[in-house]
C-alpha cells in the first residue's frame, strides 16, 4: 500500500450512510473473526438484522488519490455495503493491518492558544462529525484565497444536499429546449457531457464549451451526471454560471441572476427532533445557504444568488455551512470541540437543550395507516403492497413509539422531555385495535421491514374499505387521532353525486362528460379516469371478473384517491376502454347507436344523467334489449317455430321497432330463412309493410327462397327478379312483398335498385359483400331501405375486415372508418391476441348479432373439450426430420421454380406426407435413413397416456389417418396386454368392433380417419385422441363427432397430438387461420382450405424450433 488507510479514503469509496449505520454495527460489537493475514485484505463476519452474519472480503488497492476500497459482502448489496464500512472503521479504531488515523495538524490551532485536551469521548461522535470537526481544524487557520478574476440551450441547475448529510452544492446539467418567449421547455439531464468537450453538439455555445471544461477540470465528479462545487474554485464557477443568465435552483421554473454581497451571521437551528443545523440568521431573509468558500445564498423572492459575510474567514465560514445535523446527545462534545480546537467557531456553537419533566399525562392514540411496497433485486419495486397500521401515543403533544421505554426521554426543538407512560391505558387501545380486526404484522407476513415487525395489519387485505369507511371515523369518536399516509392506498375522498352531462353534436352524435361533486364544486373526473385507465396493465373484461376485481381508484390532483367499484361502474369502465385509443383524453363523442350505454350507466351506477332528453329517452329504450318482449308468430306462417326461432323472431322485431340493423348468424340448418319470412310476414300482418322486402342471395339459394316462401308463408307475394327478362318486370316491384335477387345482377340493375325505396334489405349468405371493396358491395350500401339485415352462417371467415364490412352496410359509420377499425380492432385482435380488445368488440356488437349454434340449441349434447398435447422430437428422430426436410424442401423449390406453385400441389404435399410420417414414426417413411431409426417420440406419448387414462377407467377413441401407424401402435399395445379392437377400411364385419366397445368389452378402439370418421356411433366413448392431424378440420370433427353425439352423457375430452415446431404444428396453424378468428368473436369457425400459399409452403418447410 501506498500511504495509510483514513476516514477520507472511507469517504470517497463508500456512501455516507453505509459509513453510519457501519459505526453502529461496530458499536454493537457485531464484528467477529476479523482477519488482516494478507496484504492489503482484510477479512471478517458481520451480524446483519437476522439470520446468519455476513462474510466480508475487503482488498485495499494504491490509487492517485488516495487508498481504493473494493469490499465484497455476501449481503444483498455486495459491493462497499454498510458491513463493508464495518471492518473499515473496526480496522481503522484497532490499527490492525493499517496505521490508525492521523490526528490533525497542529498548525490548525492558533499558536497563540495553546491547545486545550479534547476529552476521550470525542471518539464516540458519528463518523461524519468526526470528519468535519477535522475539516473545521483545517479551515480555520487556512490563507483566505485571493479574490480571483439552435434551439436547445445548456441549462445548470445548482442545489445542495438536505440534512443529515454533510452539506455539499452541486451543479446538474440539463438540456432544454429554448421557447419563443424567452423560457425553456423539456428539460432533460444532459449525460454526456464529457463526450461534449471533445465533440461538442450544436446546441452547446462557445462559453458552455468553457464552463464545462472547468466544471471537468476544478469540479469534483466528473465522470458523474453531477458537479460539486468545491474550494476556491467553487464561487467562480458559480458566478460565470450565474453569468450565462441560465443558472436555476433546482428547477427551471427561473432564472437565478448574481446578487450583492450580504452579511448575516451563521447559527444552529433546531428541528423537530432535538437535532440542529447551520442556517442563516432568520432575519437575513436568506432562503437558502449555497456551503461554499464563502458561503452563498438563494433568495427565491428575488431569484438572486451571491456571496454572504458571515465575519468569518470563508473556508471557516464554508466548513461551517456544509456541517451535518447534530443530534441533541452529540451537542455537548460538539461544543466542546468546536470551542477547543477551532480558532473563530466559538461563536457558532449548537445551543444546549432545556429538560422538560412530564407525568401524570393520559396517552392520545394516534394511529398512522400506510402502505408497504415490496422490493425485488437490485432494489426494484414489484408490485406487492401491503397495508399496515403503526399505533404510537402522545403524550403531551410529544408521540412515542410503541416500543419507547416506559419512562423514556425524547426532543422536541430545543426540550429535552422526560415521560413516563401509562401501560394500562396504551394496553387498552392495543386491545380497541385488535377488536377491529388488526392483527399483528409477525403473524401475517414472514418477511417485513424489522421496524414494522410488531405493527398491525389486517387478516383480509379486502376488508380496508370497510376499515376505513366504517371503523376509522368510530376510532376519531373515542378520541383517536388518525393519519392517512400519502402512501396509503385508500385514502378515501368524501365527494357528493356523480353528474353524467350529453350533449346533441349533430348528425347523430353526442357528446358525454362526466363529473363529481366535490368540496362544494363539480370535478371533471374523465381525464382522470383516462389516465387511470390507461396505467392499468389489464381491465375486466367480463361480470365475473368485475366482482371478483378489487376496488379501482383514480387519483386525484391532490394526491387523494377516488375510490370507482367497478361492480358498480363497470358501464364507466367498459366505455372509457373502449375508446382510449379513439379519443382525447377530456370528452367522449358517441354515436346515436351508443346511446345504451347512457342507459346502462343509469341502471348500474348512481350517476345522475343531465342533458338532452331525446338521447337519454333512446338509450333507456335500447337498454331492455337484453329483456325482449316475445312476440306471437304471424297468423299466417304455415309452420311451428321452435323456441330458439320464436326467440330469433323477437329480435328480429326488436332491431325494427329501434331502426336497427343486425346479422343473424345462426349456424346452417337452424332456419335463418323461415325466421325471416316470418317476421316479414309480420310486418305486412300489421300494416308496415307498405314498400317491399328485398332479398339479396346468392343465385343457387333463390329457388330455395321461393319454396319456402311458397311453403311456409304464401301469403307474402313473391317477385323473382332473375333471367334475361326481368327488365321488363322491374315495375312489378311495386305490387309484390318480397322481391328476390342475386348478387351477380347488382352491378346489371345498380340504376333500377337504387332508384328504389324499399321497408327491407336482407342479405342472404352476407358474405358475399365481406370486401368493402368489391362493387356488389358498394352497390347495396347505395340501395335505400327502412331496415337492413344479414344473414350468414359464417360473418367471419378470414378475419376482422369483413366484419366490418358488413356493418358498414348495416350501419354505416358504427365501427367507425375501415382505417380506425384496422388499428383499433384488427391489429391487436388478430396480430396481438389483445383478448381485451377482443372482448371489446364482442361488447360492441353483441346487440345487433344473434348467432345460435347446433351445439347451443341440442341441450342433450354436453361440452366438448379439446387438448393439444405437444410432443418434441429429439436424437435420431430429429436428425432425420431435418434431413428429409432439407431435401423435400430443395425438390418442392424446384418442381414450384419449373411448373409454378399451382401445378405443384401434388409434390408439396407428398412432399410434406414423408414429414408429417416421421412425426408419427420413422417406420412409416420408406427411406434407407429412417430404417435406422428406431424409436419415436410420439409413440412413447402415446402409451404414457393410454396408461394413465386406461387406469382412470376412460373408453378412447384412437384416431389415425395411417392404417399402417395403428399396426405398429397394435404392436405395442399387445405387449403391454392392452385390449382393444380396430376399424380400417379393410375390416369386413364393421358391427362386430362397433358392438365390443359399446358394451364395454375393450376399453379402446383405433380406427382409421377414413373408414371410421362418419357413420358410427360411438357415445360410449368419453376420449378422443387424434394422432395425426389432417389438413381438413371438418373431417377430424366428424371424426370427434363419433363419441359426441346425442345419447352421450359424459363430456368428451380430446386430445390432439402434435409435434412442436414440425409440420403438423404448421398445420394446425393453417387449420386455425381461418378459424380462430372466427371463434374469438363468434364462436365457431369454419374448414380450411387445404390448397397452399407460396407463404404457407416456405412455413411448412421451416426447420424445427
Amino acid at each position: 500500500m501506498t500511504r495509510a488507510l483514513d476516514l477520507k479514503d472511507l469517504e470517497r469509496s463508500i456512501p455516507w450512510l453505509y459509513l453510519e449505520r457501519g459505526e453502529h454495527y461496530l458499536e454493537s460489537g457485531r464484528i467477529s473473526q476479523f482477519r488482516d493475514s494478507e496484504a492489503n485484505r482484510l477479512q471478517a463476519k458481520v451480524q446483519g438484522s437476522r439470520g446468519d452474519p455476513y462474510a466480508v472480503d475487503v482488498r485495499l488497492l494504491p490509487g492517485r488519490t488516495g487508498v481504493k476500497i473494493y469490499g465484497l459482502c455476501s449481503c444483498p448489496t455486495r459491493v462497499n455495503c454498510k458491513h463493508v464500512a464495518a471492518v473499515l472503521l473496526h480496522a481503522l479504531r484497532n490499527g490492525a493491518g493499517v496505521p490508525a488515523l492521523r490526528a490533525a495538524p497542529s498548525d490548525v490551532v492558533r499558536k497563540s492558544d495553546p491547545p486545550t485536551p479534547v476529552a476521550s469521548n470525542r471518539a464516540a461522535l458519528p463518523f461524519q462529525l468526526r470528519s468535519w470537526l477535522a475539516n473545521a481544524e483545517r479551515a480555520a487557520t487556512a490563507q483566505q484565497p485571493s479574490a480571483p478574476r439552435g434551439c436547445q440551450r445548456v441549462l445548470y441547475c445548482v442545489y445542495a444536499t438536505p440534512a443529515p448529510n454533510t452539506q455539499r452544492t452541486y451543479v446538474r446539467l440539463m438540456r432544454s429546449r429554448l421557447l419563443k418567449n424567452g423560457g425553456y421547455g423539456g428539460a432533460k439531464v444532459w449525460r454526456n457531457a464529457r463526450e461534449a468537450v471533445h465533440n461538442p453538439p450544436s446546441f452547446l455555445l462557445p462559453e458552455d464549451a468553457r464552463l464545462l471544461r472547468w466544471l471537468l477540470l476544478d469540479a469534483q465528479g466528473a465522470d458523474t451526471d453531477d458537479f460539486e462545487l468545491i474550494g476556491e474554485q467553487g464561487p467562480l464557477i458559480l458566478r460565470a454560471l450565474l453569468a450565462t443568465g441560465r443558472c436555476h435552483f433546482e428547477n427551471v421554473k427561473a432564472p437565478l441572476s448574481e446578487g450583492m454581497l450580504r452579511a448575516t451571521r451563521l447559527q444552529w437551528e433546531f428541528l423537530e427532533d432535538g437535532t440542529q443545523r447551520v442556517v442563516c440568521a432568520a432575519d437575513s431573509g436568506i432562503d437558502r445557504l449555497l456551503p461554499l468558500a464563502p458561503p452563498h445564498y438563494i433568495d427565491l423572492d428575488r431569484m438572486q444568488c451571491g456571496p454572504l459575510d458571515t465575519g468569518l474567514s470563508p473556508e471557516l465560514a464554508y466548513t461551517l455551512a456544509s456541517a451535518p445535523t447534530v443530534a441533541p446527545e452529540e451537542v455537548a462534545e460538539v461544543r466542546r470541540a468546536l470551542t477547543d480546537r477551532v480558532a473563530g467557531a466559538a461563536a457558532v456553537l449548537p445551543q444546549p437543550l432545556r429538560e422538560v419533566e412530564v407525568r401524570a399525562t393520559a396517552p392520545v392514540p394516534c394511529l398512522q395507516l400506510l402502505t408497504l411496497q415490496a422490493y425485488g433485486r437490485g432494489y426494484r419495486p414489484i408490485s406487492y403492497f401491503l397495508e399496515i397500521s403503526v399505533l404510537q401515543f402522545e403524550y403531551a403533544g410529544v408521540r412515542l413509539h410503541r416500543d419507547s421505554p416506559r419512562k423514556t426521554r425524547t426532543f422536541h426543538y430545543d426540550k429535552v422531555i422526560h415521560i413516563e407512560r401509562d401501560a394500562r391505558a396504551e394496553r387498552r387501545f392495543h386491545d380497541r385495535l385488535k377488536s377491529a380486526g388488526m392483527v399483528p404484522l409477525s403473524e401475517l407476513a414472514g418477511d417485513v421491514p424489522y421496524e414494522h415487525a410488531r405493527d398491525y395489519a389486517l387478516r383480509d387485505p379486502r376488508a380496508w374499505p370497510d376499515f376505513v369507511f366504517r371503523t376509522l371515523p368510530r376510532l376519531r369518536e373515542e378520541g383517536w387521532k388518525v393519519e392517512l399516509d400519502e402512501s396509503f392506498r385508500f385514502r378515501p375522498v368524501e365527494h357528493g353525486q356523480w353528474l353524467a352531462q350529453v350533449e346533441s353534436a349533430g348528425d347523430d352524435w353526442f357528446d358525454f362528460r362526466l363529473g363529481l361533486e366535490l368540496d362544494g364544486r363539480v370535478v371533471d373526473v374523465l381525464p382522470l379516469l383516462f389516465a387511470a385507465l390507461r396505467a392499468r396493465a389489464t381491465l375486466p373484461t367480463s361480470r365475473s371478473e368485475l366482482d371478483r376485481e378489487e376496488p379501482f381508484y383514480v387519483r386525484l390532483d391532490d394526491g387523494r384517491l377516488l375510490p370507482v367499484p367497478l361492480e358498480r361502474f363497470g358501464a364507466i369502465v367498459s366505455i372509457l376502454n373502449e375508446l382510449l385509443d379513439a379519443q382525447p383524453a377530456d370528452q367522449i363523442r358517441l354515436s346515436r347507436l351508443d346511446a345504451v350505454r347512457l342507459a346502462d350507466l343509469e341502471r348500474e351506477t348512481a350517476i345522475q344523467l343531465r342533458g338532452d332528453d331525446e338521447l337519454l329517452k333512446l338509450g333507456r329504450r335500447l337498454a331492455d334489449f337484453a329483456g325482449i318482449h316475445p312476440v306471437s308468430p304471424p297468423q299466417g306462417l304455415m309452420t311451428e317455430l321452435r323456441p330458439y326461432q320464436l326467440h330469433g323472431l323477437a329480435w328480429l322485431q326488436f332491431l325494427r321497432e329501434y331502426d336497427l340493423g343486425g346479422i343473424l348468424a345462426d349456424d346452417m340448418g337452424l332456419g335463418k330463412t323461415v325466421q325471416t319470412l316470418a317476421h316479414i310476414l309480420i310486418e305486412k300482418e300489421a300494416g308496415r309493410l307498405d314498400l317491399p322486402a328485398l332479398v339479396i342471395a346468392p343465385t343457387s339459394v333463390i329457388p330455395n327462397w321461393k319454396s319456402e316462401a311458397a311453403r311456409f308463408a304464401p301469403d307474402l307475394r313473391v317477385h323473382v327478379s332473375h333471367g334475361l327478362k326481368r327488365r321488363d318486370r322491374f315495375g312489378r316491384f311495386a305490387e309484390a312483398d318480397v322481391v328476390l335477387t342475386t348478387y351477380p345482377l347488382l352491378a346489371r340493375d345498380r340504376e333500377t335498385l337504387t332508384q328504389r325505396h324499399f321497408h327491407l334489405i336482407v342479405l342472404d349468405e352476407a358474405q358475399q359483400v365481406k370486401n368493402a371493396k368489391t362493387q356488389s358491395a358498394r352497390v347495396v350500401s347505395q340501395i335505400s331501405g327502412r331496415h337492413r339485415l344479414c344473414l350468414t352462417g359464417t360473418p367471419l371467415e378470414n378475419h376482422l375486415g369483413e366484419l366490418w364490412s358488413l356493418f358498414q352496410f348495416l350501419m354505416p359509420g358504427y365501427l367507425g372508418s375501415a382505417e380506425d377499425f384496422h388499428r383499433l380492432y384488427r391489429i391487436p385482435i388478430e396480430k396481438r391476441q389483445d383478448d381485451e380488445r377482443r372482448m371489446s368488440l364482442r361488447r360492441r356488437i353483441r346487440p345487433f348479432l344473434l348467432r345460435r349454434t347446433k351445439d347451443q340449441v341440442a341441450v342433450e349434447l354436453p361440452a366438448k373439450t379439446e387438448i393439444v398435447h405437444a410432443i418434441e422430437l429429439t436424437g435420431a428422430q430429429r436428425d432425420l426430420y431435418e434431413t428429409v426436410r432439407v431435401l423435400m424442401h430443395e425438390r418442392v423449390r424446384a418442381e414450384i421454380n419449373a411448373r409454378g406453385l399451382a401445378q405443384s400441389q401434388i409434390a408439396v404435399l407428398d412432399a410434406l406426407l414423408k414429414l408429417r410420417q416421421i412425426c408419427c414414426d420413422p417406420r412409416l417413411v420408406k427411406l434407407d435413413a429412417a430404417r435406422k431409426v428406431t424409436g419415436s417420440a410420439k409413440l412413447d406419448a402415446l402409451l404414457d397416456m393410454l396408461e394413465e387414462l386406461l387406469h382412470e377407467g376412460r373408453r378412447v377413441l384412437l384416431f389415425s389417418q395411417f392404417t399402417s401407424m395403428l399396426e405398429l401402435i397394435e404392436e405395442e399395445l399387445k405387449r403391454l396386454a392392452i385390449r382393444y379392437v380396430k376399424l380400417t377400411g379393410d375390416t369386413r364385419d364393421r358391427k362386430r368392433p362397433v358392438e365390443a366397445f359399446q358394451a364395454g368389452k375393450v376399453p379402446l378402439f383405433l380406427i382409421s380417419l377414413k373408414a371410421g370418421g362418419v357413420g358410427l356411433n360411438l357415445a360410449a366413448a368419453d376420449t378422443v385422441i387424434h394422432y395425426d392431424p389432417w389438413w381438413n378440420p371438418a373431417v377430424e370433427r366428424q371424426a370427434t363427432d363419433r363419441a359426441h353425439r346425442i345419447g352421450q352423457n359424459n363430456p368428451v375430452f380430446t386430445y390432439k397430438l402434435i409435434v412442436t415446431g414440425s409440420v403438423e404444428e404448421k398445420i394446425t396453424r393453417l387449420q386455425a387461420s381461418k378459424t380462430a378468428l372466427a371463434a374469438g368473436i363468434l364462436g365457431e369457425g369454419n374448414a380450411a382450405n387445404t390448397e397452399l400459399t407460396a407463404e404457407q409452403v416456405a412455413e411448412l418447410f421451416e426447420p424445427l424450433a
